[in-house]
């Protein structure tokens, strides 16, 4: 994992989520677990940010699309 620093952080969890980290995870390892689990949340978090992005400017580009056909369509509609 390479030489990283490290910040020391102080927050607070449900007890029973506490109870099960200290159940299931060894005390040396308890760093470097809840490190992973931040990171993958925020690596999906940021991967959805980026689908609701790119899904929003494909509907800003279909929005753009329509509105220049309509009006397209509007300027032929006054030759007639």
């Amino acid at each position: 994992m390479g030489h990283h620093a490290y910040k020391n952080q102080t927050f607070s969890l449900p007890i029973e989520l506490s109870l099960e980290l200290h159940t299931f995870v060894k005390n040396r390892e308890r760093s470097r677990f809840v490190a992973d689990a931040i990171r993958r949340e925020l690596e999906a978090r940021k991967k959805d940010l980026r689908n609701a992005y790119i899904s929003a400017n494909e509907d800003l580009g279909q929005l753009e699309a329509t509105t220049e056909w309509v009006g397209t369509l509007a300027d032929g509609a006054d030759v007639w």
